[in-house]
Parts: structure tokens; sequence; C-alpha cells
């Protein structure tokens, strides 16, 4: 876990990842994000494989995640926004219905 301590320290350290396992890392979640499988799971084997651990690497792994998840909801958008509509609409007009009668 990061502590404050040692929150500020941490940049610096993220630049001893290598850009070609970086890279790796990338094209493995991303090709794996939409399958039903594990992405996670198979970030953390890759980076085994790979000899890779420590909080430098957590903290990549956290990164990844939330831009790939970042990435989900941006490209379903227009959908979540749409079922949002229709879902709030819904708890609504059951309120209104049953404060009426």
């Amino acid at each position: 876990m990061i502590r404050p301590s040692n929150a500020y320290t941490l940049a610096p350290r993220l630049m001893n990842l290598s850009v070609w396992y970086a890279v790796l890392l990338g094209l493995v979640e991303g090709l794996t994000e939409y399958l039903p499988v594990s992405s996670t799971g198979h970030l953390l084997l890759v980076q085994a494989w790979l000899g890779l651990g420590g909080e430098e690497h957590f903290s990549f792994t956290v990164a990844i995640q939330l831009g790939a998840i970042l990435a989900v909801l941006v490209h379903y958008r227009s959908f979540l926004t749409k079922r949002s509509k229709i879902v709030c609409s819904s708890i609504l007009r059951h309120y209104r219905t049953r404060a009426a009668a």
C-alpha cells in the first residue's frame, strides 16, 4: 500500500518500467478487456511471467485498469446515458403514482 510518506517518490520509480513492458502490458489489457475473462488476471500473470513486482508495478496496474475503465465508460457513454434516464424516469413515475394514490 502506498503511504503518504513515500507517495512523492513513486513517480521516479515508475520510470524504471521499460517502455516495452508497458506496451506489452497495455496490449494484454486491451486485448482481454472485452473478453469474458479477467483482464486483471491476465495482466498479473504476464507481470509475474516478466518478473515484474513491487509497489511501482502495482501502481502501473492500477493506472492501466483505471484507463481501461475510463475507455469503456467513454465508449458506452450514450448507451449508459439513455439507460440512466430510463431508470430515473421509471423510479420517478413509480413514486409519483404512489403519492397520487
